[in-house]
């Protein structure tokens, strides 16, 4: 766990179980009136599972499940019916996605 103010953008994290990516973070603290309240961190964060972007304000110091995720890099097959299959070069592990996982990056995919 680290505090939100630590999290940048590119960072990833979970809350309640699902996995958002940091797209942008803004920190702000507001001086106005007597008392200084504590500094904020609006992130604009991408949901991993269901696609969707919102914005969600923070205490700097509240603690964020910070989460590492593995990047591979895989060679697309074939696609066969609404399945596309990819291939772990170095493993040769093969695995299937469906067109809705890929968000539209469908139409860059090449046949190799």
């Amino acid at each position: 766990m680290k505090p939100a103010d630590k999290l940048r953008s590119g960072s990833t994290f979970e809350d309640k179980g699902i996995p958002f990516l940091i797209l942008k973070a803004e920190r702000f603290q507001s001086t106005s009136g007597k008392r200084q309240r504590a500094p904020e961190i609006t992130f604009k964060v991408k949901d991993l599972l269901s696609g969707r972007i919102n914005e969600t304000t923070v205490k700097a110091s509240d603690l964020m499940n910070d989460i590492m995720l593995d990047k591979q890099s895989m060679q697309f097959l074939y696609e066969d019916g609404g399945e596309y299959n990819f291939m772990n070069q170095e493993t040769f592990e093969q695995i299937g996605l469906q067109e809705e996982d890929l968000d539209g990056a469908v139409n860059y995919l090449k046949e190799e």
